[in-house]
C-alpha cells in the first residue's frame, strides 16, 4: 500500500491498528441495531409485525436526522438531545435513547453516558377502549348464523376475540 506523505503518520497508525474505528452515523447504527443487536426482539414476529416494529424506529431516526443531522454516535451530546427534544416532544425520544444505549452496549461501552438518559415523554399513549356490553354481544354477534358469511377461521377468530379480549393483532398475527 502506498502511503501519502501528508497523511503518513495517520495512515501508518491506522495500518498498525492504533487509530479508533470511525463511529457509525445514527442511520448506520440503526441498521446495526436491526441486523445485529435487536434480533431477539424480532424473533417471533411475523413479516408484517417486523415491518411495523422497524417502521416506528425508522421514523424516529428519520425525525432525529431531520432535526439534528446524521451525526456519528460518538459526537452526540446532551445539546443535540435537547435540540431533538425541542423539535419532537414525543415517544421518538425513547427510540433514539434505546438505539444509543443498545449500540454502545453492543460494542462493549455500556458505561458511556447516554445524552437522552433523563428525557422521557410522559404523555398518555394508551387509550382506554370500553368493552362492549354483554347484552349487545349476545344480541348482535352471538345470534345463530350471524357469522355464517365468514370463513370458518374468521368465525373462530371473532369468537376468540370476544372470549379472550385479545387485540386482533394477537389473534390474527398481524
Amino acid at each position: 500500500m502506498e502511503i501519502n506523505a501528508p497523511n503518513a503518520a495517520f495512515q501508518a497508525e491506522a495500518l498498525l491498528g492504533g487509530s479508533e474505528q470511525p463511529s457509525p452515523s445514527v442511520t448506520e447504527a440503526l441498521k446495526i441495531y436491526f441486523d445485529d443487536i435487536a434480533i431477539d426482539e424480532q424473533y417471533n414476529k411475523s413479516d408484517h409485525q417486523k415491518y411495523q416494529w422497524r417502521k416506528v424506529k425508522r421514523l424516529s431516526i428519520s425525525d432525529f436526522v431531520e432535526a439534528v443531522g446524521d451525526l456519528p454516535l460518538t459526537d452526540m451530546t446532551c445539546d443535540y438531545a435537547q435540540q431533538f427534544q425541542r423539535y419532537r416532544t414525543n415517544r421518538h425520544l425513547g427510540n433514539v435513547r434505546v438505539l444509543y444505549s443498545a449500540y454502545f452496549k453492543h460494542i462493549g461501552e455500556e458505561t458511556r453516558p447516554n445524552p437522552f438518559r433523563n428525557m422521557f415523554f410522559k404523555g398518555k399513549t394508551r387509550v382506554e377502549v370500553p368493552a362492549f356490553e354483554n347484552d349487545w354481544v349476545q344480541t348482535k354477534i352471538l345470534v345463530p348464523d350471524t357469522l355464517s358469511g365468514l370463513r370458518p377461521d374468521l368465525q373462530f377468530a371473532v369468537l376468540m376475540l370476544i372470549e379472550t379480549g385479545c387485540r386482533s393483532s394477537e389473534v390474527l398475527n398481524r
